[in-house]
């Protein structure tokens, strides 16, 4: 299963829905609180509650949190009552138990069981710690998601309610958390085309976790089973037999793809290269009796799986040139969204890649001019060309609906300033320059809206496929509001430098 389902504000959203019943100040009735039904153990191991050495029985003999113990005010959680009131400060601690669990996945090595299927689910990363937060790792007389695992799906453990950890793993399944990282292998030639059935191996932190051959496009599947930040080390077959290590790199949160192609030809990809030695691995030959070559003329490269007579000595693609920094970035943002609002037909399609290249060279991207102040129902198409064309991301973004970009943007490094508490943000233009300001609808319409606060001559505006000092949810003497309008802001999205 692919990573489809969003990203961790996804992911906590699916959560508070199960957990709360969209009710952030509900206790249960075994004392579990809020949006994320946190315990006194919970709390206590994320600094938010000091153990109280209760035993935390209802007067049914049944277990129930009493929290009678204290409170360490860590983001302002001072009392009980005071996190339930406050669904930032739990969702702040959902943050925070969330990087916990990652951090467990891994000490238990779970994260071998990722790509798997067990007993009848397929892991993923938030399917594991999703049935962690429902009924924990385990240990031998209470057991949870190691259990599950290890025993293949014999051992399926369910909650106090009767929820199994195999629900919760495939009901939560498919979120990218950024707990697990993944890399994918390509393999080109020098002119760029798809070597295949190259045996390949990938090893993390000198452990070996892929070995196979190349398909069709010269690719590996994504591997994950390792962690950001560990070390892993590109190796290919040999034509004289064994493996030669081409390069090493330090794995991201992100899904990476390595590159290798020949020393004569720089491959780019919108994903990460990675520098390093050329390898001497040499393909087996063929005989080859076509007559432009016997006559000394260049060749077409053989189909399928048969081998260049000269074969494809393999080497590391080289690093893309450093990005400008953020605030040249910025700059070019801007005027690239003012420039293109000038430009477009709601009648004529607009090919959003090619549109990129335009902007980036300066030019019209359509042949009709329009009002600046004119919407032709295109924001998103807009926004994500003038992403790209200004590298604040490095590929045009998926999806149709402007509703969803959050969990793109997340991907590429944005976080959500209305996910921290004390963000400020009363309305749109709150938000600071730069920033992705996402919407959803509070009518019947299925898109919603996006746009980026911009700064004409000191005048605060947004813009996407059109310009005004207007956002969306507000009128010109009204207050600022982030709701309004048949429009509620739920995304203000900045870059991580």
């Amino acid at each position: 299963m692919s990573d489809s389902s969003g990203g961790l504000p996804e992911f906590l959203g699916a959560l508070f829905e199960s957990e709360g019943g969209g009710n952030a100040h509900v206790v249960n009735q075994y004392g579990f609180l809020g949006k994320y039904q946190f315990g006194e153990d919970a709390l206590v191991d994320l600094g938010y509650y000091k153990a109280d050495g209760s035993k935390n029985v209802g007067a049914n003999g049944k277990f129930k949190c009493d929290w009678i113990g204290a409170w360490t005010g860590k983001n302002g959680a001072t009392s009980k009552d005071v996190f339930l009131a406050n669904p930032e400060i739990q969702d702040q601690a959902a943050r925070d138990w969330i990087a916990l669990l990652c951090k467990r996945m891994h000490h238990y090595k779970l994260d071998t069981y990722i790509g798997k299927t067990v007993g009848g689910v397929e892991v993923t990363e938030s399917g594991v710690i999703a049935a962690a937060h429902l009924k924990g790792f385990g240990n031998a007389k209470h057991p949870g998601v190691i259990a599950f695992l290890k025993s293949g799906g014999a051992i399926n453990a369910a909650d106090a309610n009767g929820t199994k950890v195999s629900s919760y793993m495939r009901r939560f399944a498919g979120y990218n958390l950024g707990c697990c990282a993944k890399c994918a292998v390509q393999v080109v030639d020098k002119d760029k085309n798809p070597i295949a059935g190259l045996g390949i191996k990938l090893l993390a932190m000198g452990k070996e976790v892929y070995r196979g051959v190349t398909d069709a496009l010269g690719s590996s599947p994504f591997v994950g089973g390792f962690s950001p930040g560990h070390e892993l080390t590109v190796m290919v077959e040999r034509i004289e037999g064994g493996f030669k290590e081409i390069v090493r790199f330090t794995a991201a949160h992100t899904p990476m793809t390595v590159a290798l192609v020949s020393p004569r030809t720089l491959l780019e990809l919108p994903l990460q290269p990675h520098a390093g030695p050329a390898g001497a691995h040499k393909r087996a030959t063929v005989k080859d009796t076509r007559k432009d070559h016997l006559a000394g003329k260049p060749s077409a490269r053989p189909s399928g799986n048969q081998r260049t007579s000269q074969g494809n000595p393999v080497h590391v693609a080289e690093p893309p040139k450093p990005l400008p920094p953020i605030e040249d970035r910025l700059k070019a943002l801007q005027e690239i969204l003012l420039r293109n609002a000038g430009y477009g037909k709601k009648s004529v399609p607009l090919n959003g890649p090619a549109a990129v290249i335009k902007s980036r060279k300066g030019e019209a991207i359509a042949a009709d001019r329009k009002s600046p102040r004119e919407s032709i129902g295109r924001c998103y198409k807009y926004v994500k060309i003038a992403l790209q064309a200004s590298c604040m991301v490095d590929c045009y973004l998926a999806g149709e609906h402007a509703k969803d970009a959050g969990s793109a943007l997340a991907k590429q490094g944005y976080v959500n300033l209305l996910e921290f508490p004390g963000n400020g943000i009363c309305g749109p233009m709150d938000a600071p320059l730069g920033a992705v300001i996402v919407y959803e609808p509070t009518d019947s319409t299925p898109d919603g809206h996006v746009e980026i606060r911009v700064d004409i001559d000191g005048t605060a505006s947004v813009a996407s496929d059109y310009i005004s000092d207007i956002p969306r949810t507000q009128t010109r003497h009204g207050p600022k509001q982030l709701e309004g309008r048949h429009r509620k802001v739920i995304g203000i999205w900045i870059k991580q430098t």
